[in-house]
């Protein structure tokens, strides 16, 4: 972070040293204020996470319990990209013939 010292007329050193003070105070202040916010947030997280890990839990038993009522065999699969590439085939824009385009507006301009 840079401080910096703006004035119309030269000040002496003792003027620009408390500016510097001062902002340095304030600075101060508003990091104190972060970190406060921080460490409750930070504190809530840990229970935020434990519960969102047990909901995941849960639906993954349920969603086990389902397919083994299915009694259809489900393969397994090994750690898949998580990016998934898939060749799609290329449209076509059909573009009017020159007679068709001509023949409208001779049609609609005659």
């Amino acid at each position: 972070m840079i401080l910096v010292y703006e004035g119309l007329n030269p000040a002496g050193a003792e003027t620009i040293k408390a500016h510097l003070d001062a902002q340095l105070a304030l600075l101060s202040r508003y990091v104190g204020w972060s970190a406060s916010e921080c460490y409750i947030y930070n504190g809530h997280l840990r229970s935020l996470l434990a519960a969102a890990v047990a909901e995941q839990r849960l639906k993954v038993l349920a969603d086990r319990r389902i397919e083994a009522a299915l009694d259809i065999p489900v393969k397994r699969r090994g750690d898949s990209d998580s990016v998934i590439n898939i060749a799609l085939p290329r449209r076509r824009r059909e573009v009017p013939h020159q007679s068709t385009v001509n023949r409208g507006l001779r049609a609609g301009g005659e």
